[in-house]
């Protein structure tokens, strides 16, 4: 039987990613990629230890993906709390986090799905946005989270943190970025650092081609959309600040949506699969 993206995913990180760190950095170590959902009541875990509802999950949420036309994956910074975790058990774990996480009862997982919805469906303006839709596609459209820096660390990173685990782990990143093969890539990071790094990999293989959207968002608003797109990878990159800045939620929102709507309106050529 044909291995799961995850499955392709754990051989990634056991094998190649976790011989990079010390012993000690290992049990930080955070696991990602496409993020499992809960359809099944069944399927909730409650140890982090491999269970037959987490294969379930692992089989349904990996046929859901291949199938899916627009692959949305999510690329932050790390994990802001100091200790190991496989960030794909977040919506089905059976404790308080996991209810958290599938019923959007934080700001980090409400702007994340509001971002699913707008690229996956009518990416429409954030002032048209409507709840019980957004509550919609999270539960049911599949999506990839990746942690660029793979050792949890705390409340914050620095630029030189990132440029330095990027120098060492981007030939890795871009191999996770392979395996999944998402067609749209958001980089939260006000400081780009995620967006130059994973850019400067896919403008090896289609730099002279690709299409560049790059403006302030209008004359009132002086807030900055880019977005690369490539056309022989089908590949779009997006910039976003991190989901959790104190920054208005309908900025947040369109400085990702703004540019991806403004791409598919210029090239109706343009189709995500």
């Amino acid at each position: 039987m044909e291995k799961t993206i995850n499955q392709q995913l754990d051989e990634l990180f056991n094998e190649k990613w976790l011989c990079r760190y010390s012993k000690e950095e290992q049990k930080k170590f955070v696991y990602d990629g496409l993020v499992y959902q809960l359809r099944k009541e069944e399927w909730t875990i409650s140890t982090e230890s491999p269970t037959q509802a987490g294969k379930e999950a692992d089989i349904f949420i990996n046929k859901l993906w291949l199938e899916s036309p627009v692959r949305v994956a999510f690329v932050l910074k790390d994990k802001n709390s100091p200790y190991g975790d496989d960030t794909r058990k977040w919506f089905i774990l059976n404790n308080e986090d996991g209810k958290k996480n599938r019923y959007l009862r934080t700001k980090i997982m409400r702007r994340l799905a509001r971002l699913l919805y707008g690229l996956t469906t009518r990416h429409i303006g954030f002032n048209q946005l409507e709840n019980s839709e957004i509550k919609k596609t999270w539960a049911t459209i599949p999506f990839a989270y990746i942690e660029a820096k793979k050792i949890a660390g705390g409340s914050s990173v620095t630029k030189e943190e990132m440029v330095d685990v990027l120098t060492r782990d981007i030939d890795l990143l871009m191999e996770e970025i392979r395996i999944l093969d998402p067609n749209i890539l958001i980089c939260f990071d006000g400081e780009d650092t995620q967006f130059d790094y994973i850019t400067r990999e896919f403008d090896k293989l289609d730099g002279a081609n690709k299409i560049i959207i790059e403006r302030q968002y209008d004359q009132n608003n002086n807030f900055t959309c880019c977005l690369f797109y490539y056309p022989a990878l089908n590949k779009v990159v997006i910039k976003s600040n991190h989901p959790c800045d104190r920054g208005a939620n309908w900025i947040h929102y369109e400085k990702v949506i703004s540019p991806f709507r403004e791409l598919l309106n210029n090239n109706p050529q343009i189709k995500l699969k």
